[in-house]
């Protein structure tokens, strides 16, 4: 079959050739060297593209500065000049506009000639800062919800990356019912501070553990019920902070617990937090059911390596975040991709290169919030799309010769290969998903090159605050006695941020007998978050054996008993 970018091709096929494992490459944002493994040169090879310069690992968190984090915002509607809540800060350069007018509009009347004599990246800018970006990004989300690109979400408040009903305050939270502040989880209903867990019901404070019923404080459980306070058990019922009891006793301790009570929870929170660190046992990785697989959080997976929360996936290379999906590498925060290399955001497309936010598209690359696309360069916003170049409309004739000096171009200027500049980041990286799992410092911003917004512009209570905001250490303990502070805009004042409890997430509260909080809703995601373990690997030694383990770097417990897999398994034959 011939070439349709014979110049590329050309060009590229001695890069390629040259490539040999363990050769050096210098990463311009880390200062860091690495070597070319066998395994990054076959999928460069595959995926027809040069090697990125930039060091594996810093790749990875600089592509999960892409992904949408918790970020909420009053932006102005580039249409009609009201306030309207956006995933995009308000002193960002990107336009917004409501779902149902982008999905209106045409933006290839945006579309402009491409200049051979120009930098590619700088005319995909004036394009990303000319086009307006839908508000929400949500697909099938009701209008009682307050979402940002949730799917299939109804009557939910503050639900990012979810699909849920009912729900408050969630994070990559897929089917969820009447939950409230969950993240990392699958099938979770009518439960609070959910992180890392699957199959949870009627619990709290249930951390990487699954298929576990009207429970509260669980480290690394399965099939548990009706119990308090437990760590790496397996099959249990009635255990109060790992000490059986009878039905009788537990049920007669349990109902004097009354965790709607700050102080009581306050109180039971440090006991069980002790039982943890003393008690719990850490795996070396938090993986299940994989074949020829290594990472942390792989469940149900196929030949994934080097890879982080990935469920039913296969043939994927350093990918982080990621559902059903075959043959992708270095994507972060993709769903139900195949044949994909260095994307974020991504869904239910294919045989993509460099691309963000992109659903239900094909053949593309270096395209950013395009739907349903195919065939398209250096695209912005576009929907229903073929054969268009930085937004204008060809034919096929046309584009692939276009293509063609696009691609080497860039490879000549040693772009092409590399993913967008920091600046391009439609949440910002500050605001980002690799925030909420691992932080960026100042530093990292800075070598990133990563534009710094306030975050305290845009605060999602109103448009404009009615009332100064209060300490939150003015509210009363009971739950019941806090009733007054509904609606009242409190502050966070770690974060820096404001918050409010609304009338329907307190009578919630109330029913469930949850308590009333005293973080912003972005403070307690994050530290619900990184008590499951990041994406960062670290080196160790097992706290049983002494043998050297590879695991995961956590931010609750920096100090912790991890296990490697056999004296993890024995551990739980013996204790579990």
């Amino acid at each position: 079959m011939l070439s349709k970018t014979p110049l590329f091709d050309a060009a590229v096929k001695p890069i390629l050739t040259a490539l040999s494992p363990g050769q050096e490459m210098s990463c311009p944002l880390s200062g860091k060297t690495w070597p070319l493994s066998e395994e990054e040169i076959a999928w460069c090879h595959f995926f027809h593209v040069p090697p990125s310069k930039v060091e594996p690992e810093t790749r990875l968190n600089y592509l999960g500065g892409f992904n949408t984090g918790f970020a909420f915002f009053w932006k102005t509607d580039d249409l009609t000049g009201k306030p309207i809540l956006a995933a995009i800060h308000p002193d960002s350069p990107f336009k917004v506009i409501s779902d149902a007018a982008w999905h209106a509009a045409d933006h290839r009347l945006f579309g402009q000639e491409p200049d051979f004599f120009r930098s590619v990246f700088d005319q995909i800018w004036e394009l990303e800062t000319a086009v307006p970006f839908e508000a929400s990004r949500n697909v099938n989300v009701d209008d009682a919800s307050v979402a940002i690109a949730c799917v299939n979400t109804s009557e939910s408040y503050m639900a990012c990356a979810s699909l849920v009903k009912r729900s408050f305050y969630t994070y990559t939270m897929v089917i969820g019912e009447d939950d409230m502040d969950v993240a990392n989880g699958e099938r979770v209903s009518r439960s609070f501070f959910v992180g890392g867990s699957r199959d949870i019901a009627d619990s709290a404070y249930i951390f990487d553990s699954n298929a576990c019923f009207h429970s509260t404080f669980l480290f690394d459980c399965w099939n548990c019920e009706s119990c308090f306070g437990a760590t790496n058990k397996r099959n249990k019922k009635y255990l109060w902070f790992n000490e059986p009891l009878s039905q009788g006793e537990w049920e007669h301790r349990r109902k004097k617990v009354d965790l709607s009570d700050a102080g009581v929870l306050s109180a039971c929170l440090s006991r069980f937090y002790e039982l943890w660190r003393k008690e719990g046992i850490w795996p070396e990785a938090f993986s299940t059911g994989n074949e020829d697989g290594e990472g942390e959080r792989l469940v149900q997976c196929v030949r994934c390596h080097e890879s982080y929360w990935q469920m039913r996936s296969k043939d994927c290379f350093r990918v982080r975040l990621g559902l059903e999906n075959d043959h992708v590498a270095y994507g972060s925060g993709n769903a139900w991709l195949s044949n994909s290399y260095m994307s974020t955001g991504g869904a239910s497309g294919s045989d993509c290169k460099f691309c963000v936010a992109s659903a239900k598209t094909r053949s593309s690359e270096y395209c950013i919030n395009c739907l349903d696309c195919e065939y398209c360069f250096g695209c912005v916003s576009l929907k229903s799309k073929r054969y268009c170049v930085l937004n204008k409309q060809y034919n096929e004739e046309t584009y692939w010769p276009l293509v063609d000096r696009l691609k080497t171009k860039m490879l000549q200027e040693e772009m092409y290969g590399e993913f967008f500049p920091a600046k391009f980041s439609i949440s910002g990286f500050p605001f980002s998903m690799g925030e909420l799992y691992f932080g960026y410092s100042d530093e990292d911003l800075r070598r990133f090159g990563v534009p710094v917004f306030d975050p305290t512009r845009g605060q999602v209570l109103a448009p404009t605050a009615k009332h100064e905001p209060l300490d939150p250490s003015v509210i009363p303990e009971r739950l019941e006695e806090a009733q007054s502070f509904v609606g009242v805009p409190l502050r966070d004042a770690e974060l820096g941020r404001n918050f409010s409890v609304t009338p329907a997430e307190y009578a919630l509260r109330k029913q469930e007998r949850w308590p009333f909080p005293r973080q912003h809703f972005i403070s307690r995601l994050t530290n619900l978050i990184r008590h499951s373990n990041s994406p960062l690997r670290e080196e160790t030694k097992c706290a049983s054996c002494g043998s050297s383990v590879l695991t995961y770097k956590n931010f609750v417990f920096p100090e912790r008993r991890v296990f490697c897999r056999a004296c993890y398994l024995s551990s739980l034959e013996k204790n579990g």
